[in-house]
């Protein structure tokens, strides 16, 4: 395979035999030597040493004072420019009401669904276990009740938590 430009080893040796080439990377070097890069000394033709690949031959440069307090040239500070969205809004009346009265709600119809007549019957043929022999709930079926309504209030609030309504 034939290459008609010049290889990465002749450039690193300064070994440059096209002289289209040679003038290109003296335009390169140039330039970013004049951008604050010292990356290669135009007038002499001679690269720094390349830092080796392998981390574990390689250290980090030890940390001047005067780096830690500014900033590197290269990388640009930008202000933080606060968007108007990240202010909390201010909840209408309405909106606030319907929160303060939605949970009380809830906890009276919990109740009156819980303290029907027919939901006790219903109970009493398939959990006799929370009935005393008057028909009247027990101990255990107190508790058992004063349980299931905590479940349901509790999933009743991560929904709304979740979905946010």
């Amino acid at each position: 395979m034939s290459s008609e430009g010049t290889s990465l080893e002749a450039l690193e040796s300064n070994e440059i035999t096209n002289s289209a080439d040679a003038s290109r990377v003296q335009a390169i070097l140039r330039d970013m030597n004049a951008s604050g890069a010292d990356v290669m000394d135009a007038s002499q033709g001679s690269m720094p040493p390349m830092p080796s690949l392998h981390p574990a031959h390689t250290l980090p440069p030890p940390i001047d004072s005067r780096q830690m307090e500014m900033p590197p040239r290269h990388m640009p500070t930008a202000a933080y420019i606060p968007v108007e969205e990240d202010a909390p809004r201010k909840p209408s009346l309405v909106s606030g009401l319907a929160e303060r009265v939605r949970d009380p709600l809830f906890v009276t119809l919990l109740m009156f669904v819980l303290s029907l007549p027919m939901l006790h019957t219903a109970l009493n043929k398939h959990a006799a276990w929370a009935f005393a022999v008057g028909g009247q709930l027990s101990w255990i079926g107190l508790i058992t009740l004063s349980v299931v309504a905590g479940l349901l209030f509790g999933i009743y609030k991560t929904t709304v938590d979740i979905f946010g309504l």
